[in-house]
Order: C-alpha cells, then structure tokens, then sequence
C-alpha cells in the first residue's frame, strides 16, 4: 500500500524522470493530481503525475518550456495525457461546487481521489478505500466522489467531498476545484494521498452495497443477464462494427442483433438446463425489445441509488450473471455466484478489469470467473454455463478439498 505524504512538505521523486526537482504546488486536475515542479540543476518547469490511479499504471510528465511530455508512449495514451495539457492549455474558468460531509475529526488524514471520466476506474478506486479502513485507523480517511458513488461509501470514512462533476467533464481543469481542495487541506496537519490499487482484490463487497453476496445453498438461484444498449455492450461479433456505429452513431441498427442473441441464449440455457429449478433474469440499463414471459425483465430506463441497490440484491441470489465485458459487470461479478464476461475482439488488453476477483482459492476463481471470447457460438457459451452450474461441487471435491 502506497501513502505519499503531500502535507506539510510533498515527498516524491518520478519514477523514470532522471531530473532532481523541486515541488512548488500540487494541481488536482480531477483525473490527475500531479505537482508543478521545478529542475534544481537545469531549472526546467514540469507538470508531473503523482502515481494515483490511472497514473499508478502510467505516469506521466510533461516539460512545460519545451511543451512536450517526456515519456515516448504518450500520443498512445492521448485518452489520459490530454487532460494533464488541458491544465495549462484549456483551464475552465467554471464553478464546481463540491459538498464536503464532515463525519469525524482527524489532524491526520489520508485523501482517496476516485474522481474520472469512466465509471469503472472510478468504483475501482472508491473500492480500494477498503484496506485503508482495515490498515489505518490512527488516520481520517476522505473520499472525493462524484455523486453517482456516494450511496458506495462505506461506514468509517471521516469526511466525504462529492464533487458535482460529470463523468463527461472530468478531463476538464477547472481552477475553481483544485483552489476548493487545496483550501479544504488546510484544516490538516498531516496530509497523505492514496496510491488507488488499480485492480482491487477481496473486496468485502457488503460494506459498500450494502447487500450480502451471493450463498451458494439458494434453493431459487436466479441466471441473469446484464444487458446495455451503448454500442461497446452489444452482442455483436465483429470488432469493425462497433466502430462504424460509433462514428455514425447508428448503434440502434444493431439493438435486434443484441436482442435476438440474447434471446437465443436464454432459450438455449433453459432447454439445456429444464431440469434444474433456476430462475431466469434480465437486468440492466435500456428496454429495447420484449422477452417471453419466463424471463424477468428487470431492466431500467435510468438508475438512481435506490435502483442501484435493488439490481444489487437481484446480482446476489444470482447463481451465475453473464454480460458483455465492461464496467457493468463490476458489482455482478461481485456479487453474484459466478461470473461470464464476454470479451469483444480486440479489448483482450483490458483482460479480468471488469471483474472483482474475491474468491480466496486461485482455483475456485479460475471456475467461477470466467472470460470468453464473444466471438464463440452461444450452444458452446450455453454449455459452459451448464458446466459452471451442476459441477461445481465436484470441482471442490476434485481440486480443493483434496488439494491441488
């Protein structure tokens, strides 16, 4: 776990920037926090990210006399680098209001930044606030949110900023947000910022839902299916597809496609599984499309808190959720028996992100998490999920209560 003192003296050298320097101030941009800092030797100015959450992966500087960023990979990285630019390029002279909930009194506080501009990265970072409620209670712990987060925040936290920012703006700068934090540190005398774990692990997933995960001894399992209508969610086969529907922004033209395989694949998983006492469950975001009467069609026009948690409790009397790879698959996976996330071709690179891996035993998480190529036939999807839902207990005989 990684804790960089910012408050009463910044304490951090980059990794990869072979430059001594000197931290005048820290900037909190939204998805970067990062110092404006100063070279003792050659006096070059740089813009240079502090390895917190996205930045934990790939930090990134940028050498503001010669404007340009001093890692070769940054055009790659276009999506993250363009916000750190827009701090001397494109400031916002907008005012973000940020509703500061004060709920205990610490000198010593430790900062969880879980703002973005993607609704997974910031969940993964609300969710990493867990090890420091386990590890750190001689400090305050403070969470900056956005509001969709805030029914996710967990008891023990000492104070709670939601920023009213959308996700679609949080690339932005906006001054008027980073002069509110920095004011708002000054009530501190020891100040640390968290170095999100990207991909958390063994998430107590009931602390921030509020909901108990799934127990295996249901006698009514439930098999859902997460289903979205943006075009990066469809059941569609061919990568090309998606993206000659985001440029034309004509996804709806392939909405019966999604439709009918996913219709397909409940009709198959029942005739595969007509002996089994499950109950079949459609959740998710959109109602394009009506399903037979032996599917419970939970989906929703729009979430708010209170639907959030309710789709939760479906996920945990779920057996077994499927959906297309994504951050919709996040809170299933973690609270749901056993998980199938459909990768689309060519998002290999973002393997597991999209699932909560909270299973003690490596072996059991490689039979309850699984991760397909959307490409492959639904009858072979179908007997997977066949497969996943009568042996599972033979699997446990075989491999781990004897051992691996």
């Amino acid at each position: 776990m990684s804790l960089i003192p910012i408050k009463p003296t910044i304490e951090f050298q980059p990794s990869g920037l072979n430059v001594e320097l000197i931290h005048k101030q820290l900037i909190w941009q939204g998805i970067h926090v990062c110092t404006e800092s100063i070279g003792i030797i050659t006096g070059k100015e740089y813009l240079c990210d502090l390895p917190v959450n996205q930045a934990k992966i790939t930090p990134f500087y940028y050498e503001k006399n010669q404007q340009k960023f001093t890692n070769p990979e940054a055009e790659k990285y276009r999506w993250f680098t363009e916000s750190l630019v827009n701090i001397i390029k494109k400031p916002i002279p907008d005012f973000i209001e940020i509703n500061i909930e004060k709920l205990k009194q610490y000198d010593d506080v430790v900062i969880v930044m879980a703002l973005d501009n993607l609704y997974g990265h910031s969940l993964n970072w609300l969710l990493s606030a867990q090890s420091l409620l386990d590890d750190h209670e001689e400090r305050g712990i403070i969470v900056i949110i956005q509001p969709f987060l805030r029914w996710l925040v967990p008891e023990g936290v000492s104070e709670i900023w939601t920023v009213k920012l959308p996700m679609s703006c949080a690339s932005n700068y906006y001054p008027s947000l980073d002069q509110q934090i920095k004011e708002e540190i000054k009530r501190f005398n020891k100040v640390w910022l968290f170095g999100n774990m990207p991909q958390p692990r063994h998430i107590d997933i009931e602390r921030f839902t509020r909901v108990k995960p799934y127990a295996f001894d249901s006698l009514t399992p439930r098999i859902t299916f997460i289903w979205r209508e943006d075009v990066n969610r469809l059941w569609v086969k061919n990568w090309y597809v998606y993206g000659f529907a985001k440029i034309f922004r004509i996804q709806k033209l392939f909405l019966p496609l999604h439709y009918l395989r996913t219709l397909y694949f409940f009709y198959s998983l029942r005739r595969k599984c007509k002996n089994l006492p499950l109950r079949y469950t459609l959740t998710g975001l959109g109602r394009w499309g009506r399903f037979p009467i032996f599917i419970e069609d939970q989906r929703v026009l729009a979430f708010n808190d209170k639907v959030e948690r309710e789709v939760c409790e479906i996920y945990a009397e779920s057996h077994l959720v499927v959906g297309i790879h994504g951050s919709s698959m996040i809170l299933p996976s973690a609270h749901a028996g056993m998980t199938v996330s459909l990768m689309p071709h060519k998002r290999w690179g973002n393997f597991a992100q999209d699932l909560l891996m909270n299973e003690n035993d490596d072996m059991m998480a490689i039979f309850q998490k699984r991760i397909l190529p959307i490409r492959i036939c639904i009858d072979e999807i179908t007997d997977i999920c066949y497969q996943m839902l009568t042996f599972r207990d033979g699997f446990i005989t075989r491999f781990i209560n004897k051992g691996h």
